[in-house]
């Protein structure tokens, strides 16, 4: 600290003037009786003067704890990454997660207009790994019936397993086919897309339903709250 700093520190104490003397005596780095100052606390004990309050900084404040990591993080453009829910997050026989893109927020509606809320992501061409359901153990991509009964249903399952909820608005429209590099992704059954019925609207009530390269009214993307 200068010895401008400690001076403005010494004007409000009892012992102002003697404070001012040890700030000048550390800047001017004379030796005191304990030797060379380190502080104008230090100075002001060979002083005699213990009680006053030490002039030298406070120690910088600790930086913030980073912000804990997305819940979604482990899924990666392109289908890469893979994100496996927890024990307690679980749900409709899933044991994995993958999807072509992430975007957050979810931005522009892929039916009609307007955007959605900004505590919101959106997963492009969604796929499931199923594990134990009633259907073959493999990855499958999604049947969305453009916003049906059957797609609000895969989707849900979908935002369900990542502790999320389903956007109340979400939609997607008609259209066929999952992007290409797909088939590197789904399998091994011979039927690669599927939707989860909602009649009746049990958790592993899968239906298989095409292929995934030529999937008819595709799960484009699936959009679930963040909070």
């Amino acid at each position: 600290m200068s010895q401008q700093q400690c001076q403005r520190r010494a004007s409000a104490s009892a012992n102002a003037a003697a404070l001012a003397v040890a700030c000048l005596v550390l800047a001017s780095g004379v030796p005191s009786a304990h030797g060379a100052c380190s502080s104008c606390g230090a100075c002001l004990y060979s002083m005699g003067f213990n009680s006053e309050p030490d002039c030298t900084p406070s120690p910088p404040p600790s930086p913030p704890p980073p912000p804990p990591a997305l819940i979604w993080a482990p899924i990666t453009a392109n289908w890469q990454g893979k994100y496996e829910p927890s024990a307690s997050l679980r749900w409709g026989g899933v044991s994995g997660l993958r999807a072509y893109s992430v975007v957050t927020p979810a931005g522009a509606k892929s039916v009609g207009s307007g955007v959605y809320p900004t505590n919101t992501v959106k997963f492009t061409y969604p796929t499931v790994e199923l594990s134990g359901a009633n259907i073959a153990d493999g990855t499958y991509a999604m049947h969305a019936g453009g916003g049906n009964s059957n797609g609000v249903a895969g989707c849900d399952t979908y935002c369900r397993n990542l502790g999320l909820t389903k956007n109340a608005y979400w939609d997607v429209p008609l259209g066929s086919g999952y992007p290409a590099g797909i088939n590197d992704v789904v399998g091994p059954s011979s039927v690669t897309c599927l939707y989860r019925s909602s009649s009746p609207a049990g958790a592993t009530s899968y239906v298989g339903y095409s292929q995934a390269a030529t999937c008819g009214n595709p799960m484009f993307d699936c959009v679930c709250d963040t909070s």
